[in-house]
């Protein structure tokens, strides 16, 4: 029973071992701490030039995300091909009033974060999730972000019109 007990425990400390670096491979989000005073879409739009600026959608009316990578920091978010760089603050502007536009999925600042804590950016987005993957030690990669499902369509009754 004991010999059982010992080796169920080696083994339980291998497998951590093997899974725990696999688990370093990929970033995170992080909604900011609550009470403390944290950045504001505004704050971001208002400071945009001190950031690389992206959008994900199908099109600037129906924007998934918007990504801010800080400037002048020794971290580099890299993105999905389809994602679409901004580069003045009008289109800014447009693209962060579309992404509040759908009332059914409210966007947050996220602070996106690397295998070890080390922060990278803020991501406005509904989404509570994003596949951040390592490059190298100062590089987190960011997929394209796909639109949040839209609601069936129904009746004045709730009923259901279609699959």
């Amino acid at each position: 029973m004991r010999r059982s007990i010992v080796c169920s425990t080696i083994l339980l400390i291998i497998a951590i071992s093997i899974l725990a670096p696999a688990c370093s491979n990929y970033g995170k989000l992080r909604l900011q701490q609550v009470g403390k005073p944290g950045v504001t879409p505004d704050d971001l739009v208002s400071n945009w030039r001190s950031y690389d600026v992206y959008y994900s959608g199908v099109a600037s009316h129906r924007v998934s995300a918007v990504l801010f990578d800080p400037r002048g920091d020794d971290k580099k978010m890299a993105v999905h091909p389809w994602w679409v760089k901004i580069d003045n603050e009008m289109f800014l502007l447009e693209v962060m009033e579309w992404i509040t536009f759908d009332m059914q999925f409210e966007p947050f600042v996220w602070r996106i974060m690397g295998p070890y804590d080390g922060f990278y950016g803020y991501l406005y987005t509904p989404w509570n999730h994003a596949l951040l993957r390592v490059m190298d030690e100062k590089t987190l990669w960011i997929d394209d972000m796909s639109m949040p499902p839209d609601y069936p369509q129904s009746d004045s009754r709730g009923i259901s019109l279609g699959p």
